[in-house]
């Protein structure tokens, strides 16, 4: 690490001056606990000329009730937190939280405004400063572009704080000092989704409270980690829940790890039913789509292919959370049907499917199948015939796309029974199949969120939910398409073969000359070919070495006595020269 950068410390005695302060000087930096900006000052990721410690504000370190809510200053430690009754008893999830954060020794200096505020992460930043010059910095820090999604035009760090879902879940409020008074938002409201700008507070306003008001049910907080302690949350998912009878009344779900800011999941479909297999799978669908900050579609992907092509255009009609399992969700193969009919004109359809479809499928209320039992496949193949049919019968080309690896072993487990069934039936129905699995795990066939993209950089390709692609993941994915799409277009641009030739009894200089035929473009990689292929030699096998030639003895020749290399015993006399 580097030596602290130079910078005038600021003292205020009270709120007041230290909101004066940070008005006035440019750029400053707070500091409380410091148990995240001093590491980050010592890194280089940060060198403010001012730095207003707010240490001193005891006024903001007090846990108290303001009529129905429990108020409790930004100042607290989360070691406080812990073990004060008043947080246990009335919010033991936000203690619970507390404790989790990194270690003891930390968490007797850090503090819950630091907690909040805390910078957000990114592999590509918080790195030394050799590190980050040797790469270009970055678009967070210094850099112009975003390394991990190359053509954004914002930041992708992520933010791992763990109160922030905890008092998002609970319907906390943060209570905002600045020049002329307070103000008062909902948590949530603290965060914008900007890695380099995840914070809404202006540069006057000081985080002071947070105000919890009273809970009705209850809350719990889980967190993933790759060690039980110390470490940073890969993820973190916060719920509040009141239940009557058997049914959800209330519910407040928030998450942290994934994204560049904490955020609330949508679960408005599941306020008034019970709690059952279809609830949990519209749950477990909400987060997935929620925490999917990087994730893109195949679409996109191709877009971007296809970007400098003015003869293709990429409808995308892809349905976040669809599959061929629920029609109550949503009808593929009716939509289909709609789709062929209707206005659109498509020359090729490339589907990729099966993500949502690891669940029962219900054929009517009394029945559902298992997902992957021997029925629950059976019908699957069925729709999956269905679909490849409907293109077929319309002579319009179909890509089937098989799903990559996935970062849950079961997801991959299903995915690979789905590209299975898939592979099979929808290419008796004339469909393409493209494999996607090697591209996107390793060496040893596991899954790898980051890999080489295109052009061979190494970067993340899938999301955090370990099942959509990042960009590069998307376009990287399309680079595989593209031949087929391809193929498409020079069938396209061929005359029939039935054309009339141009009449050959016209002048030369009636006959219009033909467009001059663009040349080939170059493919940017080419096929990767196992070395078990059977078309590496026109035997069908790796070529064979060379025969021996018949002039080449059985036996080397004897070595002359006395050479270096006769070792025969006893030794020989070497030959003496004449004289």
């Amino acid at each position: 690490m580097n030596a602290l950068p130079d910078f005038r410390l600021h003292r205020p005695a009270t709120l007041d001056e230290a909101v004066r302060l940070k008005a006035q000087i440019e750029h400053p930096a707070c500091v409380a606990g410091g148990s995240d900006i001093l590491v980050n000052l010592r890194r280089g990721l940060a060198k403010p000329g001012d730095l207003i410690d707010l240490s001193g504000l005891r006024d903001l370190d007090a846990i108290e009730r303001i009529g129905d809510e429990l108020w409790i200053g930004a100042l607290t430690t989360l070691a406080r937190l812990t073990r004060d009754g008043a947080v246990a008893a009335a919010y033991p999830a936000l203690a619970e939280a507390a404790a989790t954060v990194a270690g003891p020794t930390h968490r007797a200096a850090a503090t819950l405004g630091g907690n909040l505020c805390q910078d957000t992460r990114c592999v590509y930043y918080n790195q030394s400063e050799w590190w980050r010059d040797g790469n270009a910095y970055c678009l967070k820090h210094c850099g112009e572009k975003c390394h991990v999604v190359a053509k954004s035009d914002r930041c992708y760090a992520t933010y791992h704080g763990d109160l922030a879902p905890v008092l998002m879940a609970l319907g906390a409020s943060a209570i905002v000092a600045r020049a002329g008074g307070l103000r008062r938002l909902p948590v949530e409201n603290l965060f914008r989704e900007d890695g380099a700008h995840y914070l809404t507070l202006a540069p006057d306003e000081i985080l002071a409270a947070i105000a919890l008001p009273p809970l009705n049910g209850r809350a719990a907080y889980v967190k993933g980690r790759v060690r039980e302690s110390v470490d940073f949350p890969l993820t973190g998912i916060a719920a509040a829940l009141k239940r009557e009878g058997d049914v959800i009344a209330a519910l407040r779900v928030a998450i942290t790890g994934m994204n560049s800011a904490p955020l609330m999941v949508d679960v408005s479909k599941l306020i008034g039913k019970p709690w059952n297999d279809e609830t949990a799978t519209l749950l477990s669908n909400a987060l997935r789509s929620r925490a999917t900050a990087l994730a893109t579609t195949l679409a996109e992907g191709l877009d971007d292919a296809f970007a400098d092509d003015p003869r293709v255009a990429v409808i995308d009609k892809a349905k976040d959370d669809s599959g061929l399992v629920r029609n109550d969700f949503y009808d593929w193969r009716k939509e289909v049907a709609a789709l062929l009919d209707g206005p659109d004109h498509f020359d090729l359809v490339v589907i990729q499917i099966g993500v949502n479809d690891n669940q029962k499928l219900r054929l009517d209320p009394d029945h559902q199948l298992e997902p992957l039992s021997k029925a629950f496949n059976e019908v699957y193949a069925q729709r999956v015939d269905e679909i490849a049919a409907a293109f077929r019968d319309k002579n319009i080309p179909l890509v089937w796309v098989g799903l990559p690896i996935m970062s849950s072993p079961g997801l991959s487990n299903a995915a690979l029974v789905f590209n299975e069934i898939a592979k099979q039936h929808a290419t008796a129905a004339g469909a393409r199949y493209v494999d996607l699995w090697d591209a996107f795990s390793d060496v040893n066939s596991a899954y790898k969120a980051s890999g080489p993209d295109i052009n061979g950089a190494i970067v993340r390709l899938r999301g955090p939910d370990g099942v959509h692609f990042t960009l590069a993941g998307a376009r990287k994915a399309a680079h595989f398409i593209e031949p087929e799409v391809k193929r498409v277009l020079e069938a396209k641009l061929q005359p029939p073969p039935d054309a009339v030739p141009p009449d050959q009894s016209a002048p030369p200089e009636a006959v219009a000359p033909a467009p001059e035929k663009p040349a080939p473009e170059k493919p940017l990689a080419g096929k990767i070919t196992p070395l078990n292929e059977p078309i590496l030699s026109p035997g069908g096998a790796l070529a064979e070495a060379p025969k021996a030639s018949a002039s080449v003895a059985d036996k080397p020749a004897a070595a002359a006595p006395g050479r270096s290399d006769d070792f025969s015993l006893p030794r020989a006399p070497a030959p003496q020269p004449s004289p």
